[in-house]
């Protein structure tokens, strides 16, 4: 064999020798990781219903109470008089007999009795019964009477400081507004008093209407 082809022969043997050293010692070729999917996340959690209150059913207002309007009271009539009774202020002027005195009067629902202004009394027998002396003052500028009357009672007064004392008790006519009455009347000292006459419910009882606000409705004598 000839030189070169020696060479030629060795070098195929070479190659042949290099192609499977390359061959058994590459190493192998990893397939790639399988991609991982993320697991989807879970839904969120459903909310709950609401729950309601029950409905309220509205609630009915009650009827209001309507009150009656006060009744009226009738106007008095032009002659000063209200449902047959005479109207009268809190002061007026009264004529009393016997005597023939024109006094102001005080007008007092308060008192029981009518209390006339009287000085020197003095309880006396005549005929075998009791009679009252005392002294009146007819008002006017007249000067005082005497005057003598049937004794009727004695009562006990309490007066403005609490103590009780002793007055006598007779009948008089009084006429006030044209109505005239007989009725009981105690004597008393009332110098101290702004009014000679006091006229009580048992004049104003059934006869007259109190009207605080005004004074001598029924005019001056």
């Amino acid at each position: 064999m000839g030189r070169s082809s020696a060479i030629v022969a060795l070098a195929l043997l070479l190659a042949a020798c290099t192609g499977t050293q390359t061959a058994e010692t590459r190493p192998p070729v990893s397939e790639a990781p399988a991609v991982q999917e993320c697991p989807a996340p879970p839904p969120p959690p459903a909310c709950p219903e609401p729950v309601l209150p029950p409905p309220v059913e509205p609630q009915q207002c009650p009827e209001p109470v309507r009150c009656p309007p006060p009744p009226k009271c009738p106007a008095p009539s032009e002659s000063g008089s209200l449902d047959g009774k005479l109207i009268v202020g809190a002061v007026e002027f009264a004529r009393v007999q016997p005597g023939e005195m024109q006094l102001e009067a005080r007008i007092d629902t308060g008192a029981t009795t009518t209390s006339l202004h009287a000085t020197n009394v003095v309880v006396f027998e005549r005929d075998g019964n009791r009679w009252v002396r005392f002294d009146a003052e007819p008002g006017a500028g007249k000067a005082a009477v005497t005057l003598e009357l049937p004794w009727v009672r004695r009562v006990l007064v309490k007066g403005d400081d609490g103590q009780s004392s002793p007055r006598q008790v007779v009948m008089v006519e009084i006429e006030m507004g044209g109505i005239s009455r007989r009725v009981e009347v105690t004597l008393n000292d009332r110098s101290s008093y702004e009014y000679p006459l006091l006229i009580g419910r048992n004049f104003l009882r059934d006869t007259a209407v109190v009207d605080v606000t005004r004074s001598h409705v029924l005019g001056k004598p």
